[in-house]
């Protein structure tokens, strides 16, 4: 299972980010080469973990450094993770929101272009993509594109920028012939695990409140979302990079990747398994005046049968890994990412074969 990855040399932008962080120790554990390209190191996750690769601290903005960048390692494949991703903040910062995650993209594609070792591109989109329309049902990769506040709005835009893109310049039936790459984006649900540290996110949130015991303010205590560990949402990824690096050019496309139905809660029903799997915090609930979404699923039947991917782990199983990785780094400034990755290749292996 992702032998393919051995030895292969892998850019990932926004490296140092939550899942960044993760991602770029799962393919370091395959045996990937891998150069990470993010304009922060000030993550706890990514400072305690002390990965040994080659990271450039650039802005995703500064086209002619990205393009050197990606001139000078020759990437097999590249994994485009950079943005501003907290839905609260682009309220707040809608210009710089748009000019990462638009700008930011568009960068992204432009230097690719010209990198002939590139055989494959992973553009890493949201599940907020969609226009929402508080549906029961999962949204497919051909449904209406939308994002209400500016972080979902921005992701769909670079939904359309990756078809033009791929229209344009990387189309199917020109592969092999005019160009050798094949361009993807991926959406994961709620991706959720230790290593998150960021402000206004469940999770961290919860811990936060378990740790200090102080109390948890929700915003939305109702709101449904599609919860998925973050190796779970990361073998998605990594199958379709699978994928691309063999020259399998229909999976160059959009991909869903989300939970199994049980996986789908509210957020008051995650905090339970949470104060029920490790401690009780108080909670006071204030609502938002700023809008967000009250139901969302990701229908991910597409990624189940082509690819064969399925999640691996429950939400039991989720909300314990991740108690686990916070209890360890809490209590005993210990940081078990890497024994938690190994653990689930092992897992994905007896299964996969």
């Amino acid at each position: 299972m992702f032998n393919i990855y051995k030895g292969k040399k892998i850019f990932i932008s926004g490296a140092s980010g939550f899942k960044g962080t993760w991602l770029t120790s799962m393919l370091l554990e395959l045996g990937a080469t891998v150069k990470g390209y993010s304009n922060s190191t000030s993550f706890t996750h990514f400072e305690k973990i002390n990965n040994n690769f080659e990271h450039e601290k650039e802005e995703i903005n500064d086209q002619d450094k990205l393009h050197l960048s990606l001139q000078k390692f020759k990437p097999d494949l590249v994994i485009h993770m950079a943005a501003k991703s907290i839905v609260r903040e682009s309220y707040f910062k809608p210009v710089l929101t748009y000019k990462t995650n638009v700008m930011g993209t568009v960068n992204m594609l432009e230097a690719c272009r010209h990198i002939e070792s590139i055989c494959g591109l992973i553009l890493v989109t949201t599940d907020k993509v969609f226009k929402n329309k508080e549906q029961d049902e999962g949204y497919k990769e051909n449904s209406e594109l939308g994002g209400f506040d500016p972080y979902s709005n921005s992701k769909a835009c670079c939904e359309l920028i990756a078809d033009c893109y791929r229209d344009s310049f990387y189309h199917f039936k020109d592969y092999g012939k005019t160009h050798n790459v094949l361009l993807a984006t991926v959406r994961s649900g709620n991706t959720i695990s230790g290593g998150d540290f960021g402000q206004d996110r469940i999770v961290p949130d919860i811990v936060n409140a378990i740790n200090t015991n102080s109390k948890l303010i929700l915003r939305n205590p109702n709101s449904i979302r599609p919860f998925l560990f973050v190796l779970d949402t990361l073998s998605g990824y990594l199958q379709v990079g699978e994928k691309l690096l063999e020259g399998i050019n229909c999976c160059g496309d959009a991909w869903n990747f989300g939970p199994d139905k049980d996986n789908e809660i509210s957020v008051i029903n995650l905090v339970n398994y949470f104060t029920r799997l490790w401690k009780s915090v108080l909670i006071e609930v204030h609502e938002s005046n700023l809008h967000e979404t009250n139901i969302l699923k990701l229908d991910s039947s597409l990624a189940r049968a082509v690819l064969k991917w399925k999640p691996l782990y429950n939400i039991d199983k989720t909300i314990e890994k991740t108690i686990e990785w916070y209890r360890e780094f809490h209590e005993n400034n210990n940081v078990i990412t890497y024994k938690q990755i190994k653990e689930y290749l092992d897992a994905l292996r007896t299964i996969k074969g």
